[in-house]
């Protein structure tokens, strides 16, 4: 009689610990499978007599469209297409940040997060406040709307369960960890333009991932035809605000209507 309790005392245990740690270890996932709608379209495109670029979408960290929990980075996603009849080669697209430096896109997600806190404190020591999840108006007023900015607001904090699992937790932690990693490492590929050649008339989608820049000046598009090569710039003057802190909005805006 005991020991059928007790057996029955086990199984309940053990069932109980395996979703506690289920649920632990998703909750600290970085990965987010279903996220919010995208933020609305920015309207923003430059064209010549070969090349078409729109910036359809931005989606900054934690906000609308996030895929990735307390990213590092910005995803810039586009529409490119080719207007004439014959090939074409997209190089590279880059990003002009406020001190006119040319920043590549990126193409690992960790090297980008550990670019982008350099970057940050590069931009401290020149006196330019940084707030990651602070978005451009077009943006920002989207999110309020909707009410919360994305992933972040979905996201659950647990106690830790280390004293309950032991060993076992840690070893379905860093298992679940991984799996996380390759996830969003995963996403991130598919999603990620480099270098690619479109076919005479054709279109692609797809997205662009840069480290943390507050106001960013231009995209600058660099793509092949035969044996030349041309620039197209998208400015990004509508983004005006992107990852500036409130405070230094204020003080730009008061020297703007100071020297009016």
């Amino acid at each position: 009689m005991f020991k059928g309790k007790m057996k029955i005392i086990r199984g309940v245990a053990i069932v109980m610990l395996v979703g506690f740690l289920h649920t632990a270890c998703a909750s600290n996932s970085r990965y987010v499978k279903a996220p919010t709608a995208l933020p609305p379209e920015l309207e923003i495109s430059a064209s010549d007599d070969n090349l078409r670029v729109d910036v359809n979408y931005l989606i900054i960290p934690d906000g609308l469209g996030a895929w990735v929990k307390e990213a590092r980075w910005d995803e810039y996603f586009l529409t490119v297409r080719n207007l004439s009849d014959g090939p074409l080669t997209v190089e590279k697209i880059r990003l002009i940040d406020p001190r006119g430096v040319y920043i590549k896109s990126g193409v690992d997600p960790a090297q980008l997060e550990t670019l982008s806190d350099a970057m940050i404190d590069e931009y401290k020591d020149l006196g330019i406040s940084v707030a990651i999840t602070a978005a451009p108006t077009v943006v920002a007023g989207a999110a309020m709307a909707a009410g919360a900015f994305g992933a972040a607001a979905g996201m659950v904090v647990l106690a830790p369960v280390a004293f309950i699992a032991g060993p076992t937790y840690y070893f379905v932690k860093k298992h679940a960890d991984q799996k996380d990693r390759e996830a969003v490492e995963k996403e991130f590929t598919r999603r990620n333009l480099t270098t690619f050649t479109l076919s005479g008339n054709a279109t692609i989608e797809g997205s662009s991932f840069y480290p943390i820049i507050p106001n960013p000046k231009a995209l600058v598009v660099d793509y092949r035809v035969g044996s030349k090569v041309n620039v197209l710039e998208v400015s990004l003057e509508k983004l005006k605000g992107l990852h500036v802190a409130p405070t230094a909005r204020k003080e730009e805006k008061k020297k703007t209507e100071e020297g009016s």
